[in-house]
């Protein structure tokens, strides 16, 4: 799914606070191909060159990007 207007509101908040956000972009599963990188490069037009924000297409479902979310939060959370 597209970003969403609370959506916008809480990544520019943390771009703002350079907080590390990770943007599952979820149902991934229910896009076609094309649709999924349209909505990603929808969003990345939208987060810009900011290096706070990384951007993952997810799919609860079928586990795609899980292992990715995963090893993210992980690393972010390190000391």
């Amino acid at each position: 799914r597209p970003l969403q207007p609370m959506d916008r509101a809480m990544v520019e908040w943390c771009m703002d606070q350079g907080l590390p956000v990770l943007a599952l972009l979820n149902k991934a599963d229910k896009l076609k191909q094309r649709d999924r990188v349209m909505n990603l490069r929808k969003t990345e037009d939208f987060v810009g060159d900011s290096e706070c924000i990384d951007l993952l297409l997810f799919s609860a479902l079928r586990k795609t990007g899980s292992d990715r979310a995963r090893e993210w939060i992980r690393a972010t959370l390190q000391p």
